[in-house]
């Protein structure tokens, strides 16, 4: 997640217009955004660090999607982007690493038994590998 964060930052140096000027707060904010995002699919977790951060939200999602729905799909990536670009028109570019943080936390996730469903609402579940984690929903329980 740092590497993608970092890797955007160079290298879209150029390419986009809307890039802030390459300096330590620019890439401070990009470990930011990128960090930020990927917690942002664990919202549906009560017990994740946005779940508690954001309780009545996370039981809300928890509640319509259950774990490892919505939440994990790219129209989850889609609405937040829309959601940051509205609220923060100014910041475009720290809403695209924003949801490239929340692409890797997708991304690792697809390496567990469960996969993810990319294509919600299909319930076609999307997986690079079945590596059984420590819990039934790949979140790793406290003893």
């Amino acid at each position: 997640m740092a590497a993608a964060a970092i890797i955007t930052t160079v290298s879209a140096r150029g390419c986009l217009e809307f890039l802030p000027p390459l300096s330590t707060p620019a890439v401070f904010g990009s470990f930011v955004a990128a960090m930020i995002g990927s917690i942002l699919p664990d919202i549906d977790q009560p017990t994740s660090m946005v779940g508690k951060t954001l309780p009545i939200i996370s039981r809300l999602m928890r509640g319509a999607f259950g774990h490892r729905g919505f939440c994990h799909s790219l129209l989850f990536l889609a609405l937040i982007y829309g959601i940051t670009m509205t609220l923060f028109s100014s910041m475009k570019f720290y809403a695209l690493v924003l949801c490239l943080g929340a692409g890797s936390h997708l991304l690792f996730d697809m390496f567990n038994r469960p996969g993810i469903p990319l294509l919600w609402p299909l319930k076609i579940q999307f997986r690079l590998a079945k590596i059984k984690t420590e819990s039934q929903f790949g979140t790793k329980r406290s003893c």
